[in-house]
């Protein structure tokens, strides 16, 4: 037995069996257990180890080791650790399918899909490793390895109805959703025992196809077929706020699902967002602090929480709330983010730099936390130290549009804010080495109806800086305002700051701007907060918008642009737009674009100049309606716009 001798200063010398001072391996997993049910993830770590090297040929420490590595994305020393671990266990697919995480976690998608990869080949009755698989495709934009990766899944499973689906469904990465619903609809005697395709379908007529009745009448036979799914009651009750069926029908259906599924946090968080919408603020309250006292550990409802007090204007409450975010969910990056913006927006910057920083260094690969960076020093009014923060920011995210749309913001702040004489700036230069699609998207300006061609530029890189990009103007309005040549804009007297409602049920709320001359309905970006200043907020306003009608009017008047007005789904009359090209003629040689939705003459991204520098370009509906995944049909037809424009004629689709 090893011993050794312990002599205290009033008791006799006795020797004590080292062993028992070596926890065991009960004591170690038990007390590791009860660290991460605390979320002290480095007293959880330390145990973790060390029960890893008192039994190095045991793999339970090694895996729960770079779990928690993972979970506080240390991802180095995870992926050192499982590497050492995939070659102590190679009859084990569980290191590797650890390995294989963190690469995805931190977007690295190449070298994930190549870890994944691996693990197929080795372990290929391991499903999550094709499922992996074909997510880092898709997100790496593989599509022909992701087409041959699926159906060679469906043929090894048969029998799994998530891998079938996403196979049926390949075709909406070609925006041809009428294909993908038709595969769909071949797989429903085949997985008739589970709503997953029935669900698919709905997605697609809802999200697509604006097949409203069609979508609904799906969902209601899921819930009818599928009682215990709580997925159908889900969709149902979010389908009523997507179509427009008013607050109180979108209240109905969630209370439906609350009856069938009374601690859902999905379902909590859909009620407490259909109550607000219908004024009944204290019964979302009573929801809300209930769903986040029976569920600390769903990230959703913890962030919910956190933007009621935002939203609410008790910043420092919910600051107080993000950090907890933070905290209990350490490889959640917004909760530094979101407890930096609420302590900034209650003045207390030097707190607010000390948290984003840490989560900076936490997460280096999160942009969200270096444009926060940036934006406290912004609202600090250091636009310099903001512009040098964006610059390096940018340095490491390049193409992020959120970081370059600021950073033309905030260049346009330190212009107004100098020489009114000096030139110009016309948003972010492109970078070197940048591809051709930003620098097209720029030689467009967006003169309505709405935000829609804003977020195509934003898809590419785009961002001009646009007195209309970011705002809704009909076509009466807008031939008004050229025929006045934009007067008034930007002046007090006629500009309104009001507040609008989310885009989504998680979007913050914002202050709009409103010209009431020409009903120009404008983005501010500045969300909404008990202590904005909203005088100073609209001289503010004001200032830009004279700043970006004057650049409108220059850049008229330079004709080097084609200016791109878009229908809003209802027609705008020819005459209108005749007008607007008419008009746009005694600024100087300009080019219009009118974007309208397709027929069966004019086909889907074809463009026609019907008269020098007049074209009217076609796009189906729903990507004339909805910018989501349309960008590459606005793309197409902005390439055969400006190949008109330098050749005149017709480009047939």
């Amino acid at each position: 037995m090893s011993a050794i001798t312990i002599v205290g200063f009033d008791t006799p010398a006795e020797e004590v069996d080292v062993t028992n001072l070596v926890p065991n391996r009960e004591c170690l997993v038990e007390e590791a257990t009860q660290a991460m049910r605390r979320r002290d993830w480095d007293q959880a770590l330390l145990c973790w180890q060390e029960l890893r090297f008192q039994f190095p040929n045991e793999i339970g420490g090694w895996l729960e080791a770079g779990r928690v590595l993972r979970g506080v994305r240390r991802f180095e020393e995870a992926d050192e650790l499982l590497a050492a671990a995939i070659v102590r266990f190679p009859q084990s697919s569980e290191p590797s399918i650890l390995y294989s995480y963190c690469a995805q976690d931190r977007g690295e998608w190449d070298e994930a899909a190549r870890r994944w990869a691996i693990v197929r080949s080795q372990f290929p009755e391991v499903r999550d490793a094709w499922r992996n698989n074909a997510t880092v495709l898709r997100e790496a934009g593989s599509r022909e390895a992701l087409d041959e990766l699926l159906a060679a899944a469906v043929q090894h499973f048969p029998d799994d109805v998530q891998l079938a689906v996403e196979y049926a469904s390949l075709p909406n990465l070609r925006r041809n959703w009428r294909e993908s619903l038709g595969r769909l609809r071949r797989l429903r005697i085949q997985f008739a025992n589970t709503a997953d395709v029935l669900l698919a379908e709905a997605a697609i007529l809802r999200h697509h196809l604006m097949g409203s009745d069609e979508a609904e009448t799906l969902l209601m036979e899921v819930i009818s077929r599928f009682p215990d799914d709580p997925r159908g009651f889900i969709d149902y009750a979010w389908t009523a706020d997507h179509f427009g069926r008013g607050p109180e029908e979108t209240l109905r259906r969630w209370r439906l699902a609350q009856n069938r599924f009374p601690e859902h946090p999905s379902i909590l968080i859909g009620l407490v967002i259909a109550l607000e919408a219908n004024t009944l603020f204290t019964d979302a309250d009573v929801v809300r602090a209930a769903a986040a006292a029976k569920f600390p550990d769903s990230l959703d409802i913890a962030l919910d929480h956190a933007r009621a007090a935002e939203k609410a204007g008790d910043l420092l409450n919910a600051a107080v709330r993000w950090e907890a975010v933070a905290s209990r969910f350490p490889g959640y990056p917004g909760g530094f983010s979101g407890a930096g913006r609420a302590l900034s927006e209650a003045g207390r910057f030097d707190e607010a730099e000390i948290l984003v920083a840490r989560g900076m260094l936490r997460f280096p690969n999160d942009p969200e936390l270096f444009f926060n960076y940036a934006s406290i020093a912004a609202r600090r009014g250091d636009w310099q130290e903001a512009e040098l923060r964006l610059i390096e920011a940018e340095r490491r995210f390049p193409g992020n549009p959120l970081i370059a749309t600021q950073l033309a913001e905030t260049r346009l702040k330190i212009a107004l804010a100098g020489s009114e004489g000096g030139p110009m700036p016309d948003g972010v230069k492109p970078a070197i080495g940048m591809d051709i699609e930003r620098d097209l998207l720029m030689q467009f300006e967006s003169l309505g109806c709405d935000c829609t061609f804003g977020f195509v530029q934003r898809k590419y890189g785009a961002e001009p800086l646009s007195l209309l990009r970011w705002a809704g103007i009909q076509a009466n309005q807008l031939i008004d305002a050229l025929k006045d040549r934009f007067e008034g804009v930007g002046c007090e007297e006629n500009t309104e700051i009001r507040e609008a409602d989310p885009f989504g049920p998680f979007a913050q709320r914002e202050y709009m701007s409103r010209d009431i001359r020409f009903a120009i309905l404008s983005h501010t970006f500045v969300p909404i907060s008990a202590h904005t200043d909203l005088a100073a907020l609209r001289r503010q306003v004001c200032r830009r918008q004279r700043f970006l009608r004057d650049k409108l009017v220059q850049d008229l008047a330079d004709a080097e642009k084609t200016f791109l007005y878009k229908d809003d789904g209802h027609g705008t009359p020819d005459e209108h737009v005749q007008e607007m090209y008419r008009l746009l003629q005694n600024y100087g040689a300009n080019t219009l674009l009118y974007v309208c939705e397709a027929n069966a003459k004019c086909l889907p991204g074809s463009a026609t100049m019907v008269a020098p520098g007049l074209i009217y370009g076609y796009l189906d509906r729903s990507a004339l309606l909805n910018y989501m995944n349309a960008e590459p049909a606005w793309l197409a037809l902005c390439r055969r716009a400006y190949a008109l424009r330098q050749a005149g004629g017709s480009i047939e689709a």
